[in-house]
């Protein structure tokens, strides 16, 4: 998905060839977690075109690298302010998908990093709201499904079997594999 984004993003804008291949880069990287470092040269040069352009969309890229590259850290509150920045930027771009899975990333973070059940699922029902304002996307049946499944699983984790089954039953009727 990134990399397709990157693709239109320089039909879109005239960046220079230096600064395309960075931001190519870089979104090759954001979808293979394998390869993520913070001291990367190519991000480096990535994010200070992004903020020297003051490009919405790049920056909110960045913020959303710097979440997944920090997901493990000792402090879980760091990659959850880098999602959370990431989410602001995309949804005030109205990039909806990014905004849910930003949503998703800062649910995962509260229920397998802090074990807080009750702010996971308040941040992937809020998710869920707001792919319900844009589902007409093949895009987002996918996203839709994962959404619904995480959502079982807080349900099921905190012991509340009913609601999980109706979530993971809602899931199932998508289709997906």
């Amino acid at each position: 998905y990134y990399f397709k984004q990157a693709k239109q993003d320089f039909k879109n804008r005239s960046l220079d060839k230096k600064a395309a291949e960075v931001n190519l880069e870089i979104s090759s990287l954001l979808d293979s977690q394998n390869n993520l470092s913070i001291n990367n040269p190519y991000f480096d040069e990535f994010w200070n075109y992004a903020v020297k352009t003051q490009d919405v969309s790049l920056i909110a890229k960045g913020f959303n690298f710097k979440g997944r590259f920090f997901f493990t850290a000792k402090d879980s509150t760091v990659p959850l302010r880098y999602f959370h920045k990431a989410y602001r930027l995309f949804d005030s771009i109205g990039n909806k998908e990014m905004a849910t899975t930003k949503l998703m990333n800062m649910g995962v973070v509260h229920s397998n990093r802090m074990k807080d059940n009750d702010s996971a699922r308040y941040y992937y029902l809020r998710a869920l709201d707001l792919l319900k304002q844009d589902n007409n996307d093949e895009n987002f049946t996918n996203l839709h499904h994962d959404l619904l499944n995480n959502i079982g699983n807080n349900y099921r984790r905190s012991k509340k079997y009913d609601e999980a089954l109706d979530y993971y039953r809602q899931a199932e009727t998508l289709g997906i594999k």
